[in-house]
């Protein structure tokens, strides 16, 4: 009785929130699309390393119909394990995910469809960290996964990458190496890559740090006619760039991007793609916190692996645009920008305008 009684008092606290805050506002649609007027409950939870934050959500027409359509009332808005810098696993929404130079894995976004908070749009990362290894693995609910692990040889590292989906039906693996030239200054690598029963593609650059400010890549990419460069990128869960690769005969190309203030009040980042015989391609993220009241993200993609001959489509773009004004100690405005496409396709564009406040 002595060792049960204080483990279930324990247990009992973890039915009371760390924190507690509400979201009400409006999201402002387009193409005859009905407006969306929301209210949010989020309690956050917390013990030891675990903490867990739920979504209440409501959202309704103008005349108090709930929104259908696959909305979840009940979101588990994420979930974390964190053991400092050994183990950590995370369930939400995925954002930023990269694996190695991008060759496979670029930026990948699993909250793309809209501003509504699904549970469908969440995954999740696990990442376990040892004295020369590295093994981050991911999941989504739409059958995606994928699975890095990299080997440190002082200067030299190794690397290894798989990804498989059900819908786009594929395997794609990858082995990379990079060397540090110059430590903290230059770093060389190569990788190549194969979707399995279809092409391969390789790569090769450099990452140059002139400064600790800039952060540059230029890298060469060779590929076959079956085979998507970067294939799980930003726009991946709108529109598989696996659907397009019966436009390509085999090409090459330039992969740049530069990293700017890296870790600073402002920060962004700039990519530009330009293969042969196919559109050159842009994409654009940045934070900024202009005073200690108001802070700012943005984000822009451009599609990518679209033909120089393919101009079906004038919907080709996801950007998103946000603005956080902090009002008082616990609330802040939100406004929310939204553009980019379905699979039919046509255009996809919101204005959300939200009030968040925390109540403890």
């Amino acid at each position: 009785m002595l060792l049960i009684a204080p483990s279930f008092a324990h247990g009992a606290d973890l039915l009371e929130p760390f924190s507690l805050s509400f979201e009400t506002g409006k999201i402002e649609q387009s193409d005859g699309r009905e407006d969306l007027y929301l209210l949010s409950v989020q309690p956050t939870y917390s013990a030891g390393r675990i903490s867990a934050t739920l979504g209440i959500n409501f959202y309704a027409y103008r005349d108090g119909k709930m929104r259908d359509g696959g909305n979840d009332s009940l979101v588990i808005e994420s979930l974390t394990y964190d053991d400092e810098d050994k183990f950590r696993f995370h369930y939400g929404e995925l954002e930023n995910l990269t694996f190695g130079s991008g060759f496979i894995v670029s930026n990948y976004r699993s909250n793309i469809r809209g501003q509504v908070p699904l549970n469908r749009q969440k995954g999740f990362e696990i990442d376990l960290v040892g004295p020369s290894s590295y093994i981050k693995a991911f999941g989504t609910k739409t059958n995606l996964i994928g699975l890095r692990a990299i080997r440190n040889f002082g200067l030299f590292n190794v690397g290894a990458t798989a990804v498989a989906d059900s819908n786009p039906d594929f395997e794609e693996v990858g082995i990379d190496a990079e060397f540090l030239l110059i430590p903290d200054k230059i770093t060389l690598y190569a990788e190549g890559a194969k979707i399995i029963d279809y092409g391969a593609g390789y790569a090769f650059g450099a990452i140059l740090s002139p400064h600790k400010y800039v952060d540059a890549k230029v890298e060469y990419r060779g590929f076959d006619e079956d085979f998507v460069p970067g294939i799980v990128d930003e726009h991946y869960e709108l529109r598989p760039a696996f659907d397009r690769m019966s436009y390509n005969t085999g090409t090459w190309g330039l992969y740049t991007s530069l990293d700017l203030f890296k870790g600073e009040f402002i920060s962004g980042t700039v990519t530009y793609e330009d293969y042969e015989d196919i559109q050159s391609r842009i994409t654009c993220s940045g934070t900024a916190n202009l005073t200690s009241r108001i802070r700012g993200e943005l984000f822009y993609a451009e599609e990518n692996y679209l033909p120089d001959q393919y101009g079906l489509i004038e919907q080709d773009k996801l950007a998103r645009a946000s603005m956080y004004i902090k009002f008082s100690k616990k609330g802040e405005f939100i406004i929310d920008y939204y553009n980019a496409f379905d699979d039919k396709p046509s255009g996809l564009e919101s204005f959300a305008f939200k009030t968040k406040f925390r109540i403890f």
